[in-house]
């Protein structure tokens, strides 16, 4: 992905300041997902996923920049019966800080490591 404004200017202050060839704000560079699911028993499943996102920014200019950033999560489901599944997640499982938002002097922090156990019913 090589995103970027092919045209775009704003006046400001009485002056046109041209964005042309900028790469857009909150449009990271690169996103890499893989993810792995292995059924290692009857009724068991498990899984990991792996998430790359490439540098982005934050501002037209292009001046602003978010670091890359990569989170991983897993995950355990059993089948309970054929209309049921019981599942154990855990979201950045190594407690990556990195900002999923924000602009020129304020970042939204992603949250932090984060475990969820779920019953989840079919019908």
């Amino acid at each position: 992905l090589q995103a970027q404004y092919d045209e775009f200017s704003t006046t400001e202050n009485g002056i046109v300041v041209d964005f042309a060839g900028n790469q857009p704000v909150n449009v990271p560079e690169q996103v890499i997902n893989n993810w792995i699911t292995w059924h290692f028993l009857p009724r068991w499943e498990t899984y990991v996923g792996v998430q790359w996102i490439g540098k982005i920014y934050n501002d037209d200019a292009n001046l602003v920049e978010r670091a890359p950033s990569t989170v991983v999560n897993f995950g355990v489901l059993y089948d309970v019966t054929q209309g049921s599944e019981l599942a154990f997640r855990l979201f950045n499982a190594f407690d990556e800080k990195y900002a999923t938002g924000g602009g020129s002097t304020q970042w939204q922090l992603a949250p932090p490591r984060t475990a969820e156990l779920s019953y989840r019913i079919k019908f």
